[in-house]
Protein backbone atom coordinates (compact mmCIF):
# COMPACT_ATOMS: atom_id res chain seq x y z
CA UNK A 1 0.00 0.00 0.00
CA UNK A 2 2.68 2.57 0.61
CA UNK A 3 4.34 1.74 -2.69
CA UNK A 4 0.94 2.38 -4.46
CA UNK A 5 1.07 5.85 -2.45
CA UNK A 6 4.55 6.48 -3.24
CA UNK A 7 3.52 6.14 -6.59
CA UNK A 8 0.59 8.12 -6.49
CA UNK A 9 2.21 11.39 -5.08
CA UNK A 10 5.05 11.06 -7.34
CA UNK A 11 2.63 10.80 -10.59
CA UNK A 12 1.16 13.78 -9.04
CA UNK A 13 4.79 15.40 -8.59
CA UNK A 14 5.43 14.34 -12.15
CA UNK A 15 2.36 15.94 -13.26
CA UNK A 16 2.72 19.35 -11.77
CA UNK A 17 6.41 19.43 -12.99
CA UNK A 18 4.97 18.51 -16.43
CA UNK A 19 2.13 21.23 -16.15
CA UNK A 20 5.27 23.64 -14.68
CA UNK A 21 6.86 23.00 -18.27
CA UNK A 22 3.92 23.17 -20.58
CA UNK A 23 3.21 26.82 -19.29
CA UNK A 24 7.13 27.58 -19.43
CA UNK A 25 6.67 26.24 -23.41
CA UNK A 26 3.64 28.12 -23.76
CA UNK A 27 4.71 31.52 -22.40
CA UNK A 28 7.72 30.72 -24.86
CA UNK A 29 5.59 30.40 -27.91
CA UNK A 30 3.67 33.51 -27.26
CA UNK A 31 7.30 35.62 -27.06
CA UNK A 32 8.20 33.60 -30.22
CA UNK A 33 5.14 35.05 -31.82
CA UNK A 34 5.27 38.63 -30.80
CA UNK A 35 8.90 38.33 -31.86
CA UNK A 36 7.92 37.45 -35.29
CA UNK A 37 5.45 39.61 -35.24
CA UNK A 38 8.03 42.58 -34.69
CA UNK A 39 9.98 41.23 -36.97
CA UNK A 40 7.38 41.43 -39.78
CA UNK A 41 6.95 44.88 -39.27
CA UNK A 42 10.47 45.75 -39.00
CA UNK A 43 11.14 44.01 -42.39
CA UNK A 44 8.36 46.24 -43.84
CA UNK A 45 10.01 49.09 -42.68
CA UNK A 46 13.31 48.31 -43.77
CA UNK A 47 11.54 47.32 -47.53
CA UNK A 48 9.63 51.10 -47.44
CA UNK A 49 13.02 52.72 -46.70
CA UNK A 50 14.79 50.66 -49.56
CA UNK A 51 11.40 52.02 -51.49
CA UNK A 52 12.34 55.19 -50.41
CA UNK A 53 15.93 54.87 -51.37
CA UNK A 54 15.18 53.88 -55.11
CA UNK A 55 12.78 56.84 -55.40
CA UNK A 56 14.35 59.71 -53.83
CA UNK A 57 18.20 58.95 -53.38
CA UNK A 58 20.43 57.91 -50.81
CA UNK A 59 19.52 59.88 -47.49
CA UNK A 60 23.24 61.27 -47.20
CA UNK A 61 22.72 62.93 -51.09
CA UNK A 62 19.25 64.24 -49.78
CA UNK A 63 20.80 65.79 -46.78
CA UNK A 64 24.16 67.24 -49.21
CA UNK A 65 20.84 68.90 -51.58
CA UNK A 66 19.22 70.08 -48.11
CA UNK A 67 22.35 71.78 -47.06
CA UNK A 68 22.81 72.97 -50.44
CA UNK A 69 19.65 74.56 -50.86
CA UNK A 70 20.09 76.04 -47.09
CA UNK A 71 23.69 77.60 -48.19
CA UNK A 72 22.69 79.24 -51.38
CA UNK A 73 19.08 80.75 -49.47
CA UNK A 74 21.69 82.35 -47.40
CA UNK A 75 23.75 83.46 -49.94
CA UNK A 76 20.88 84.96 -51.71
CA UNK A 77 19.77 86.32 -48.48
CA UNK A 78 23.19 88.28 -47.37
CA UNK A 79 23.16 89.47 -51.03
CA UNK A 80 19.82 90.67 -50.83
CA UNK A 81 20.92 92.72 -47.48
CA UNK A 82 23.87 93.72 -48.79
CA UNK A 83 21.73 95.28 -51.64
CA UNK A 84 19.67 97.14 -49.49
CA UNK A 85 22.05 98.19 -47.27
CA UNK A 86 24.08 99.75 -50.54
CA UNK A 87 20.63 101.29 -51.79
CA UNK A 88 20.31 102.83 -48.13
CA UNK A 89 23.48 104.28 -48.44
CA UNK A 90 23.02 105.63 -51.68
CA UNK A 91 19.46 107.20 -50.90
CA UNK A 92 21.23 108.61 -47.46
CA UNK A 93 24.48 110.15 -49.38
CA UNK A 94 22.31 111.61 -51.68
CA UNK A 95 19.46 112.96 -49.10
CA UNK A 96 22.66 114.19 -47.23
CA UNK A 97 24.40 115.95 -50.62
CA UNK A 98 20.99 117.72 -51.21
CA UNK A 99 20.14 118.75 -47.40
CA UNK A 100 23.68 119.77 -46.10
CA UNK A 101 22.31 121.15 -42.74
CA UNK A 102 20.97 117.27 -41.71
Amino acid sequence: LNTKAEEVSELRSSKKKSSKKVKVLERAVRAAEAHAANVEVLEGRVASFEEDIRKYGAPSRVCEERDQLKKDFGDVVVRLIKGITAGFEEALALVEEKNPGL
